[in-house]
């Protein structure tokens, strides 16, 4: 997925989304959502750019295939135009999605900061924020109805988001006097604050980490969901990937436990170690010939590998994810 993501944010969005004031659940980049789960879409905004899949999904007029998104993607990779990719390119080029990723995350913290900033102090509270967050999920239809809520109108739904909330906007306001631009930048967007990272892998290794030994094994991060399950082979399937995510993506010296600094380099959109596997990955599926080198056409035979492989991996991109 990363490396769709990363092909593909050569394309411009013809129409821009309006913009997103609370935090996503669903971190682009990043090989792990906020809630633990496995970024199945880590590959495509990896390969791809999120522009490409952003304009497929959204454009009513022309909607583009995934074959024009890989033509897109070798394009820009092939720095040479030799019509060949090689490692280096690949690798560059999923470097450079993740950049425009990363760019565009300080683009629309900036734009929503000045819009909940409503006293234009520099700061954000969390009076200002919770308004904004209880608007856009729909809990109340405008802020005149947001302000008028008091905590006796909230349901559990709202208690819980509430609480989740803000003891993350808590953890991202370091001198507790409410978020200036660079505090709101991490709250918004994890993946550029190193401290949110490590709190985002805290969480994770809270989570999953039974035995409270401050290590995570792959028993531990394959674990199922408590209840029965409404499909044990479908079950099987997503327990396995993490398995696998597990032994090679997280585990990084292969002792059978993963570490705290191993979970934070795990989620981590900036560690290039990311690109490099997505690389090994997207040989080992469509370089047929085992020379190295891709071809336009063996990344159009391979789309349906690309697109729909069973291995997942987490990548940065750290929304909801994260």
């Amino acid at each position: 997925m990363l490396l769709i993501l990363i092909f593909c944010c050569v394309l411009q969005v013809a129409v821009a989304p309006p913009p997103i004031i609370v935090r996503p659940d669903h971190l682009e980049g990043v090989p792990l959502e906020r809630d633990g789960d496995l970024n199945k879409e880590f590959r495509k905004e990896a390969l791809l750019g999120k522009d490409v899949l952003r304009s497929s999904s959204a454009s009513t007029a022309k909607k583009s295939t995934i074959e024009d998104d890989i033509r897109a993607m070798f394009a820009a990779a092939d720095t040479d135009k030799d019509e060949k990719l090689t490692r280096a390119e690949l690798k560059a080029q999923i470097v450079q999605n993740l950049a425009k990723h990363m760019d565009d995350g300080e683009r629309e913290a900036e734009a929503t900061f000045d819009e909940i900033d409503a006293n234009g102090d520099g700061l954000v509270t969390w009076e200002e924020y919770v308004r904004h967050l209880l608007v856009q999920k729909h809990f109340a239809k405008d802020l005149a109805a947001a302000d008028a809520m008091t905590e006796e109108h909230y349901s559990t739904d709202v208690r819980r988001l509430i609480d989740e909330e803000k003891a993350t906007f808590a953890e991202a306001d370091i001198d507790d006097n409410g978020l200036n631009k660079l505090e709101w930048l991490g709250f918004q967007h994890p993946e550029h604050s190193k401290t949110m990272l490590r709190e985002m892998a805290e969480d994770i290794l809270s989570s999953y980490d039974e035995n409270r030994d401050g290590l995570l094994t792959a028993d531990e991060f394959a674990r199922p969901p408590p209840g029965e399950p409404e499909d044990l082979a479908m079950e099987k399937l997503e327990l396995d990937k993490r398995r696998t995510e597990f032994r090679d993506e997280i585990d990084a010296n292969n002792d059978g436990k993963a570490t705290l600094e191993e979970l934070v380099n795990y989620v981590d959109p900036k560690n290039e170690r990311h690109a490099a596997e997505e690389v090994n990955d997207i040989m080992d599926m469509v370089d047929l010939d085992r020379d190295n080198i891709l071809t336009l056409r063996e990344l159009l035979n391979g789309k349906d590998a690309l697109m729909e492989s069973g291995f997942i991996r987490p990548k940065k991109m750290l929304h909801d994810d994260l």
